[in-house]
Parts: structure tokens; sequence; C-alpha cells
């Protein structure tokens, strides 16, 4: 299932994620990004792989939902740079424990985007309703 919110003040996302204020001063730092907050939150319970845009910049980051704090990042590639052999980080991933999220940015400064799909075990009861 995969729900789908817009976003236009943190306070927005606090009611989806709470506890998500204190963590986005890092994810913005290490995204490079100059967003305010993400402009929409995408909440999904079956494992997606990512498929960037050629223009966008992508990361993920692994939160641990019960202290809110982010416990690991990889960068993804994207555009010409995602043309090699390697890992490249924008598989799926299965196996995320219940109280873990995973977070996948996708995001362009230019075009002013910062999407944002969080990958749980299962749907919280206020967004799965």
């Amino acid at each position: 299932m995969k729900n789908s919110f817009k976003i236009s003040k943190m306070s927005d996302i606090e009611t989806l994620l709470p506890g998500f204020k204190s963590v986005w001063p890092k994810i913005k730092a290490e995204c490079g990004s100059t967003q305010r907050c993400p402009k929409r939150v995408c909440f999904i319970d079956k494992p997606e792989a990512v498929y960037p845009q050629d223009y966008d910049c992508a990361r993920r980051f692994s939160l641990n939902l019960e202290t809110m704090e982010l416990v690991g990042s990889a960068n993804i590639s994207c555009g010409e740079w995602a043309n090699h052999g390697g890992n490249n980080h924008d598989r799926e991933v299965i196996g995320i424990p219940n109280n873990m999220a995973l977070l996948t940015c996708t995001y362009n400064d230019y075009y002013h985007t910062f999407t944002m799909v969080v990958q749980v075990a299962k749907l919280p009861e206020q967004i799965s309703a």
C-alpha cells in the first residue's frame, strides 16, 4: 500500500511522523539541500527500488523510529553517474525491522523538489486509515 501526502509546512510531517522535525536538519545537511521541508512524503510497506530522474539527486537514510535518530545513509547515483557495475544503493530493501524506517530522498534544488519515501514494515494506523 502506498500513501502520498503533499507537504507545505513542517507540522504536516510532524503529524504523520512524530519527531521528524529533530531529524530534518541532519537530512537536509547530508543532502546539501536548501529546501525548508520535503514537498511530498510517501509511506509504503512494500519494498521498492529507486528510479530517480537524470536531473535528480538521491540519498537513503536508516531511521530508528523509537529514538528518531539516523543510523546510516547511502548516496544513490543518478543520471550518467549511475552507469557503473557496482552497488548503486537503488535496489529494493527487504526485511526492515518494526522499529526502523528506510527514508529515500529524491531532490533537486534547481527545480525546488524534495520527495521522501518512508518504507516501514507496517504502516501506522493514522496513515493506513
